[in-house]
């Protein structure tokens, strides 16, 4: 199957230090009469991004300083909207459905992929980058391992340091971590780190976080948590 990459962005200020780009790239046309995309051959004008709406930020992103690229698939209709949507990367906390919710309205619209001078259906890869950008300690991506059928964690209280004490550090850590019933976190651990003299910092600001817990059946629960921290300083 022959896919064409496409690039291009659309930039918009949001809240103070949030910035949303958006951008696609692997487009298919969808056969009009079952729905499945077909492959994509110089005849195909892809869809482009025409209009954009502001990605909400969450609250608790707004607490961990969450920034990251979404990544969305969805169909593009020959009106220049988009239905279908789903999840290809995700960074949590609220901020994957906020991308769909703003992709999907009736506000946010393509110029709709073109075959033969007329407009088509086609797949597309919208890539949109959001979050807080921050110097110092910040959070690009957060995973839950919820079992099916239970409300995950809710972040509600994140103290962080104004910066690292190595202030001429700049590096990643994974933390992999349990967050109790009560809604604690506790056997933290560092799963992977660029630099090894951050990774007692990183477990450090997460340990003093706070969540509403996990609840099945209307049940607390405990649950597996990875948080990719980064740290930036001047």
């Amino acid at each position: 199957m022959l896919r064409r990459r496409v690039r291009y962005s659309v930039g918009m200020r949001l809240l103070p230090g949030l910035l949303l780009v958006c951008a696609a790239a692997f487009c298919q046309e969808v056969q009009p009469q079952t729905g499945e995309p077909v492959p994509v051959n110089n005849g195909i004008t892809p869809p482009k991004v025409a209009h954009t709406v502001s990605v909400a930020i969450s609250g608790e992103a707004y607490l961990a300083r969450l920034h990251g690229t979404v990544v969305l698939d969805a169909v593009v209709g020959e009106n220049g909207l988009a239905r279908d949507i789903w999840v290809v990367r995700s960074i949590g906390m609220g901020l994957d459905e906020n991308a769909i919710e703003a992709v999907k309205s009736k506000r946010w619209w393509f110029t709709p992929g073109m075959k033969n001078g007329v407009p088509v259906a086609a797949t597309a890869t919208v890539e949109i980058n959001v979050g807080l950008s921050n110097v110092g300690w910040s959070l690009t991506s957060a995973e839950f391992d919820t079992p099916p059928g239970a409300d995950r964690p809710v972040l509600i209280r994140a103290p962080y340091p104004s910066l690292s004490r190595f202030r001429e550090k700049h590096g990643k850590v994974t933390v992999s971590l349990d967050i109790t019933p009560e809604g604690t976190p506790e056997n933290l651990h560092a799963e992977k780190s660029s630099d090894s003299a951050l990774e007692n910092e990183a477990m450090s600001i997460a340990r003093d976080w706070t969540f509403r817990p996990a609840k099945q059946d209307g049940n607390p629960i405990p649950v597996h948590c990875t948080l990719d921290f980064v740290v930036s300083n001047p």
